[in-house]
Formats: structure tokens, C-alpha cells, sequence
């Protein structure tokens, strides 16, 4: 395997590893909220209880969920279903078409493909997914 191209997929693998979420807390009398977005609805689910779980942890206390009122939703102006295939597809079109600037003489296809997995990734960059969970600390 090529070693710029080995590099590349594992810059592409590890830039995917960061958070990407924006947490809030929200501070209440008896019951706290935290609010997540980010791109994916795992990735918003897993910063906000790992938020709240830090936020409790600080208290010397440990996070207790509280059922009412947890919920995960999509937020997005595009329909979800039509997003998440974009999204795919856009990610596969960027992987198939090999690192930027790599591969020059192998002629159009690769850039077609790769500009057209650009222009998916654009459409669907945005943080869709909102989770929202009340917690205490106890």
C-alpha cells in the first residue's frame, strides 16, 4: 500500500475519533438538563452523558438520569433518511477517491468522485442531532 495513502486514511480515521459535540449544561434547582448537538445522534447521546457524568464527578457525586424528558432528535432542514444516505455515500466517494493530490495521473475520475464526496460532506456537515437529558447529582 502507497504510504501517503496509508497516512492519509489514517489522518481521515483519526480526525473522525475527536468530539465533535457542542455540550451545554443547564444548572436547575432539583434536576440539571444537558443539551448536545453534533453530527451524528450517538456522538450527541455520548457527549451528553459524558458531560453530566463530568459535571457530577466535580461534585464528588455520581449522575443519575432522570427518564422524564430525556430525548434524542434530529433537527436538520433535510429529511433524515436523504441526509444520512448523502452522508454515506459522500464518505465513500472521498475514501474511493484517494488523498488529495495523490494519484494526479490517474486521471479525472478520481477528482469527479472526490468533488462530488466534498460536495456531499458540505450538505451534511452541519451538528443535526440534539440530545437533551435531564440528570441529578446524587
Amino acid at each position: 500500500m502507497n504510504k501517503i495513502y496509508f497516512f492519509s486514511i489514517l489522518t481521515i480515521v483519526s480526525l473522525a475519533a475527536c468530539s465533535t459535540a457542542k455540550v451545554r449544561i443547564l444548572p436547575g434547582e432539583n434536576v440539571n438538563k444537558v443539551v448536545s448537538t453534533d453530527y451524528e445522534k450517538d456522538d450527541a447521546e455520548e457527549a451528553a452523558i459524558k458531560e453530566a457524568t463530568e459535571y457530577c464527578k466535580e461534585q464528588h457525586k455520581r449522575v443519575a438520569f432522570v427518564n422524564q424528558g430525556n430525548k434524542s432528535q434530529y433537527t436538520g432542514s433535510m429529511d433524515e433518511s436523504t441526509r444520512n444516505n448523502v452522508r454515506k455515500a459522500s464518505k465513500a466517494a472521498m475514501i474511493l477517491s484517494g488523498p488529495v493530490g495523490v494519484g494526479t495521473d490517474s486521471g479525472a475520475a478520481g477528482g469527479i468522485l472526490g468533488g462530488a464526496g466534498i460536495v456531499g460532506h458540505e450538505m451534511t456537515n452541519d451538528r443535526d442531532y440534539k440530545a437533551e437529558w435531564d440528570f441529578k447529582c446524587i
